[in-house]
């Protein structure tokens, strides 16, 4: 049975972020698990407000993917939205850093380490900003 998850892919000046947790090496866009019989879109609220100190303006369904994880064998169903933010993100809870990424790199692997380390399976949803290359 898959874990539930939502990610946010938030976007900023061209540019769209990722986050590292404490005690991992895996960029990451923000989001997580839902609890058993959450909402998706309350599940992906409260995970903002838990891991970048702020609220969600708006939020918008983009995809759902099947994924593995690199380090892990469960099997993840992850929702996929665009989000705006309220405020500025900030690192917060178990959030050890932020990134804003250029959304180009997210469509060449080589040109940046931080992509390198995002969970290749999210390779599929990049396939959004195809039309900016």
């Amino acid at each position: 049975m898959a874990v539930h998850v939502v990610k946010a892919l938030i976007e900023r000046d061209d540019n769209v972020l990722a986050v590292l947790e404490n005690d991992s090496t895996l960029w990451k866009y923000p989001g997580g698990r839902q609890k058993n019989g959450e909402d998706p879109r309350k599940a992906l609220s409260r995970e903002i407000q838990e891991e970048l100190g702020t609220k969600v303006a708006s939020m918008e369904y983009v995809d759902k993917l099947d994924e593995g994880h690199p380090q892990k064998t469960e099997r993840y169903r992850v929702m996929y939205y665009d989000v705006v933010l309220v405020d500025n993100p900030d690192a917060c809870g178990d959030i050890a850093r932020l990134i804003w990424i250029p959304i180009n790199d997210l469509l060449t692997e080589s040109k940046r380490p931080e992509r390198a380390l995002l969970y290749p399976a999210y390779r599929d949803t990049d396939k959004r900003f195809a039309h900016r290359a």
